[in-house]
C-alpha cells in the first residue's frame, strides 16, 4: 500500500490488519455523514465516525474517554504482575517446603527405598 496515497478506509483496515495490542481506537473525522458513510468507515475499522466540524467538547470528552481507558489498563497490568508475584513466591515457599520434606526423609532414611 502507498501510505500517503491512501484513503482513511484503506489506512484503517491495513492498521486493523496489523492485529496490534490492545486494539488502537480509529476515528473518522470527515464531512460525509450519510448512513452508507458511516456504514462504510465500520465496515473500514473505524471505531467512531465523526461529522465536521466536531464539537471541541466532542474532543474533550473522548480524550476523557481514552485516559480513564488507559488508566484501567494500566492498572490491569499492575493487578496481574502483583498477581503473578504473589503466586510465584506462593511456589518458591512450596518448592522449600518440598525441599526440606526430602532433606529430612533422605537424613532419616525415610521415604527411600533401599
Amino acid at each position: 500500500m502507498d501510505w500517503p496515497r491512501s484513503h482513511g478506509y484503506q489506512v484503517a483496515g491495513r492498521i486493523r490488519d496489523l492485529g496490534l495490542p490492545p486494539k488502537p481506537l480509529i476515528v473518522a473525522v470527515t464531512g460525509y455523514g450519510m448512513t452508507d458513510d458511516k456504514h462504510r468507515s465500520g465496515e473500514a475499522g473505524f471505531d467512531l465516525h465523526l461529522l465536521k466540524p466536531v464539537d471541541p467538547e466532542t474532543y474533550r470528552g473522548l480524550a476523557a474517554l481514552l485516559q480513564t481507558s488507559t488508566d484501567l489498563v494500566n492498572r490491569a497490568h499492575a493487578l496481574a504482575a502483583q498477581y503473578r508475584a504473589a503466586a510465584s513466591e506462593i511456589m518458591f515457599r512450596q518448592l522449600e517446603m518440598a525441599n526440606t520434606y526430602l532433606d529430612a526423609a533422605h537424613i532419616t532414611g525415610r521415604g527411600t527405598s533401599t
